[in-house]
């Protein structure tokens, strides 16, 4: 199909009229969890961090993050400045485990932290500096050089888009 089949800034009658919002990654001191043992003859067990992320944010072990989704419709230059000023990034997607974990907590064309490494260039990179490692490009995407953001269309598959607010 083509990209116009998913939900997202350029389906219906006007070209802007989805909501863009923000996923949040934030780094906190120690995303491992800890390893206790029971007995000294038992095998280390890992114990599932307990508020190891800030109120509002979820952890997940496929990662190692703490994710929390923000609805607050942003151009990509403030959504990611917004998650700077928290000490976060917006959520990069090093692999499909946590590409699919995202498309999990929401169901709307949301941001995420992968930008043009140069204006018109075909090279990406995410806003915290991890590798470009693995991508989940929607059909015929990314499509436009100008086009500089990254977004994840509701099904999890990934566009190129400018920078615009949308309003919900």
């Amino acid at each position: 199909g083509s990209a116009t089949s998913f939900p997202g800034p350029y389906t219906g009658t006007t070209n802007y009229d989805k909501g863009l919002v923000s996923k949040v990654e934030l780094f906190v001191a120690s995303t491992t969890p800890t390893t206790t043992t029971t007995t000294p003859s038992t095998t280390p067990t890992l114990v599932p961090p307990v508020d190891i992320c800030e109120e509002g944010f979820t952890y997940t072990p496929i990662s190692g993050k703490c994710y929390k989704y923000v609805s607050s419709p942003l151009s990509w230059p403030d959504a990611n400045a917004s998650c700077q000023s928290t000490g976060g990034h917006l959520a990069s997607v090093p692999d499909k485990e946590t590409n699919d974990y995202l498309t999990s907590l929401t169901s709307v064309y949301t941001w995420l932290g992968g930008y043009r490494l140069e204006v018109e260039g075909s090279d990406w990179g995410w806003t915290d500096g991890s590798q470009w490692n693995f991508t989940n490009w929607a059909p015929g995407k990314p499509d436009t050089l100008t086009q500089r953001y990254a977004a994840m269309y509701a099904n999890g598959q990934w566009d190129d888009a400018p920078s615009m607010v949308m309003m919900m």
